[in-house]
């Protein structure tokens, strides 16, 4: 695992996959006893008073781009078992202007995850993601959220051959899906299971347009489970 904790660029040598047959060469490949490729801003400190020498704030207000990045499992790691890019870092702001544009990842766990809060007075918090021009494929998850993501944007993907979902998670603010290719062989496309943490009321503006659904076991679309969340 690579963790970062600075906000940052990371670009790579080769654009956006599908992967058939042979594939890319560059892959980012995981070897055994690997959770996650890239967890950014993992324990990066941060304090109530805005200190530049000491680099704390009591708003981050970080900048994540990542792209150009391949990421998959190694040959004879078991698939499903791991993460492509994570955000667990536990305080008090958001990880803002996440900009995910053309990575392929495959065979993972959750391609891009927002771990769940372990803090009970602090979420795990993205603002504004962005994923677009990418492919999530043949994992467990594209985007999962268990902690917050709010102003999500999820545009002109590949995300399909998953096994539970395409976009699953605890979604607030505006959720744009649109132009996306949601199929194959997964239970689910878009599913909304925003809940009640740490005080804060999930109240979701779902705009879903242009996409293409097929091949789903369950919903293309759910917002079931949800008793909590305001639509």
């Amino acid at each position: 695992t690579i963790v970062i904790q600075e906000p940052l660029t990371i670009v790579g040598d080769k654009g956006v996959t599908y992967d058939r047959g042979r594939g890319k060469k560059g892959w980012f490949l995981l070897g055994n006893n690997v959770g996650t490729a890239f967890d950014l801003g993992n324990n990066r400190t941060y304090s109530t008073v805005y200190d530049r020498v000491e680099k704390t704030s009591p708003n981050p207000a970080d900048f994540w781009t990542i792209k150009n990045i391949g990421i998959k499992t190694d040959v004879g790691v078991p698939k499903r078992t791991q993460n492509g890019i994570s955000f667990t870092n536990q305080h008090n702001g958001a990880e803002r202007g996440i900009y995910i544009s053309e990575v392929s990842m495959k065979s993972l766990d959750k391609c891009i995850h927002i771990a769940e809060q372990a803090n009970p007075n602090y979420w795990v918090t993205v603002a504004t993601l962005n994923v677009n021009n990418s492919v999530l494929t043949e994992s467990k998850y594209g985007v999962y959220a268990e902690g917050r993501s709010y102003q999500t944007a999820i545009e002109g993907n590949q995300i399909e051959q998953n096994y539970e979902a395409s976009i699953y998670g605890n979604f607030d603010g505006t959720f744009r899906a649109v132009n996306n290719i949601i199929e194959g062989s997964q239970k689910s496309g878009i599913v909304f299971k925003s809940v009640l943490k740490a005080g804060n009321g999930p109240a979701t503006q779902a705009i879903i347009e242009s996409n293409y659904f097929e091949a789903l076991k369950d919903s293309c679309i759910d917002i079931s489970g949800n008793r909590q969340c305001a639509y």
